[in-house]
């Protein structure tokens, strides 16, 4: 069980093996974080994956079940952009990018 910081309990995926059912693109990160959402989709909760399980894809699907995503992408994704990827910033810097194709 994970807590989620409210007193509830999210129960656990454990991995133990391969999966049949899920689709060739469909990652497995993806899919874990939607199955243990499940009970919380469609209700206007937000969700802050680690980098790790962000992506756009991910965003997309979470959208289209009314769930918000807060998070940062893993620079090395193949989504992000190449001039993106080769982008040198401070340490402690932030910058915003925005995908109006996902964000209302």
């Amino acid at each position: 069980m994970v807590s989620c910081g409210q007193g509830k309990q999210i129960p656990d995926k454990r991995y133990v093996g391969k999966d049949y059912t899920r689709s060739a693109n469909e990652r497995v990160s993806d899919r874990v974080v939607m199955q243990l959402m499940r009970p919380y989709l469609i209700k206007g909760r937000n969700v802050t994956p680690a980098n790790d399980f962000t992506s756009v894809k991910f965003a997309t699907q979470l959208k289209e079940k009314q769930t918000s995503l807060l998070g940062t992408v893993n620079k090395i994704r193949r989504e992000v952009p190449l001039p993106l990827r080769k982008m040198k910033e401070e340490l402690h810097s932030c910058k915003l990018f925005i995908n109006l194709e996902i964000s209302p």
